[in-house]
């Protein structure tokens, strides 16, 4: 695989640890590369926070996914780290009537959540944002804040 198939924005999981992210360019740095063969490492964007730090990863361990994967994957982890089982792992679906179309932003992160460009948690009926919340754990947050 070269490097021009993993461009900025290609969603992407890896091969061996199973983490998923989005790509955000390249490094030669040779210290910070997976393998020694490996002439340039891709950087993931694995967590959307501000600030938090890309893994490098070899460009042969990774193959790209789409959206919903990426999606799926990060809501997973988000209900795990509430204390959620996952009954519902299979339970999505796109609103994607551009008549009905519904924005807000995300209780967790603030990021924009759009009817027509993500996931809905069939559980909550909440959309599911880039970070992987919806409203399965706003529920227990607020709960807790009470």
């Amino acid at each position: 695989m070269r490097c021009s198939l993993f461009s900025d924005g290609t969603y992407v999981r890896h091969l061996s640890d199973g983490y998923v992210g989005v790509c955000r360019g390249t490094t030669r740095i040779k210290s910070l590369l997976e393998l020694p063969r490996d002439e340039y490492g891709v950087r993931v964007e694995t967590d959307p926070a501000p600030g938090a730090r890309p893994k490098i990863a070899s460009p042969s361990l990774l193959v790209e996914i789409t959206a919903a994967e990426l999606l799926k994957h990060r809501h997973g982890l988000h209900l795990k780290a509430h204390g959620f089982r996952r009954p519902h792992a299979d339970s999505y679906g796109y609103l994607d009537r551009a008549a009905n179309r519904y924005r807000a932003s995300c209780w967790s992160c603030h990021h924009p959540v759009d009817s027509c460009e993500h996931l809905r948690c069939l559980s909550c009926n909440w959309l599911v944002c880039v970070c992987g919340a919806c409203g399965c754990a706003y529920r227990l947050f607020r709960r807790n804040a009470a």
